[in-house]
């Protein structure tokens, strides 16, 4: 990208974004919209967007994905920049066309996307840039920390999903103290206890007994999510338990390897991968479930166990990240050691006693719903943008 483009390019936005009386405009920019917790959001902050008085767009970087087709749906624009391997200056160039088009004001970009964001704001001065960090690989990449440690020169607001993970950005990545910290919510409209009618259309789909048991779980099958730990502590419960069942909603790179191991355990006959799913079928499986489990070796803020405790869930989770905070105001979700194959074991078997799925009290995710967020995001956005 040469600097007399760039320069033009600034020039034609600043015309045409701030200018007149027309709506403050935004984008979410995220790497791709393939199912998981992050691009779920994504897609509820900008189906929601105008109940807030926002209007959205959306930007990848590398490809769409399955939350893409139900973004459209909604009459709202995704655009993909296509980005090549290394540093592609191209991809922030056609980022930059799209937001000049849009009329984009405001860019909130999400984790993996902040050297990108920083680019598209130091070519569009005037736009104000939002960056979200919901999590991070580990152990994390060097190079993607001293990318991050230049980047934030151009982040107007840095924003981290949990306290736990504030911590290592400030002692880790040694990004500057100064962020926000706002919490991930859950539609608590959207997630409730099945009717029975539900509950068995859900079985159904799921090719569950009417009376099994059934412990479950919902999110990306990579390595990060520690699925093994869960089929190892399902075969230790289900050992003289013939009634239980394992469901695993999702799909990732890890799920051949899975498969393979749940044969090895010996629970295959009794485990049920669903690959990958579609918007209703991610509801249809907190609803086939008895026990929510999540397993995972690194989470900032759980936002499938917020869902699941929304839907009436009993709830079994390792206590990373922020999870302890959830767990100490919500009495229907047991923390276990990360790593815990017999805590998790155990903990699955207490909570398997309990009668099933039942309406959460509001109070208890009061802190941690969809709105809450959405107002504290909004907040932050017209404090950035003065309006």
């Amino acid at each position: 990208m040469t600097g007399a483009s760039a320069a033009s390019l600034s020039a034609d936005c600043g015309q045409t974004a701030c200018s007149g009386t027309s709506p403050v405009r935004m984008i979410h920019l995220v790497l791709s919209l393939d199912i998981g917790g992050l691009e779920n959001l994504v897609w509820q902050m900008t189906e929601r967007a105008p109940e807030f008085g926002l209007s959205t767009d959306v930007a990848c970087m590398d490809h769409g994905g399955f939350f893409a087709d139900e973004i459209r749906r909604e009459g709202v624009e995704v655009f993909v920049a296509n980005r090549k391997g290394g540093l592609d200056l191209g991809s922030v160039l056609r980022l930059a066309r799209f937001c000049v088009r849009r009329g984009v004001r405001l860019v909130h970009s999400h984790s993996g996307c902040m050297l990108y964001a920083a680019l598209l704001g130091w070519t569009l001065p005037y736009l104000k840039i939002v960056h979200t960090d919901h999590g991070r690989h580990h152990p994390d990449w060097p190079i993607v920390c001293s990318e991050e440690r230049v980047a934030i020169r151009r982040i107007d607001r840095l924003v981290s999903v949990s306290h736990t993970l504030a911590g290592y950005l400030r002692q880790v990545v040694r990004l500057p103290a100064d962020m926000d910290i706002l919490w991930n919510g859950v539609n608590v409209d959207t997630f409730q206890p099945p009717t029975p009618d539900q509950r068995a259309d859900a079985r159904q789909r799921w090719n569950m007994p009417a009376d099994a048991r059934v412990v479950g779980t919902v999110g990306r099958m990579s390595p990060v999510k520690n699925h093994p730990l869960l089929l190892r502590a399902f075969k230790r419960v289900s050992a003289d338990r013939p009634e239980l069942r394992l469901l695993l909603v999702g799909e990732g790179d890890e799920r051949p390897a899975l498969m393979a191991l749940a044969g090895e355990l010996g629970i295959a006959d009794r485990t049920c991968f669903t690959g990958r799913v579609d918007a209703f079928d991610l509801n249809r499986g907190l609803w086939a479930m008895d026990v929510f489990a999540n397993s995972s070796d690194s989470e900032a803020m759980p936002v499938t166990v917020l869902e699941a405790l929304a839907s009436g869930l009993p709830c079994v989770a390792t206590a990373v990240g922020d999870l302890p905070q959830i767990a100490a105001v919500c009495p229907s979700i047991i923390p276990v050691p990360r790593r815990g194959e017999t805590e998790l074991a155990d903990a699955i078997v207490r909570q398997l006693g309990v009668a099933g799925p039942a309406p959460v009290r509001r109070e208890d995710l009061s802190i941690f719903t969809f709105e809450t967020m959405m107002h504290n995001y909004v907040a932050l956005y017209r404090r950035l943008l003065k309006v």
